[in-house]
């Protein structure tokens, strides 16, 4: 992936800052990012044996890591 900025070099665009569970994104190239991408982020989550259960907006979603990320806008 390709570092944010120069001010972070060789962060991820897609991270979190701390505990709360809010995913940022930032990043210089402007393109859809998803969140297939932050679970990929060292090494990857591994899924093998266990069941992951994803809603987005109330609704079930099956193919949770192909989600594109949107602004927050609250």
């Amino acid at each position: 992936m390709q570092a944010m900025n120069t001010v972070m070099p060789g962060m991820a665009p897609v991270h979190t800052h701390d505990i709360s569970g809010i995913i940022h994104v930032e990043s210089n190239t402007v393109r859809p990012y998803i969140l297939g991408e932050f679970f990929n982020i060292g090494g990857g989550l591994n899924t093998t044996g266990k069941k992951v259960k994803a809603t987005m907006d109330g609704a079930p979603v099956s193919d949770y890591k192909n989600i594109i990320l949107r602004w927050r806008t609250n």
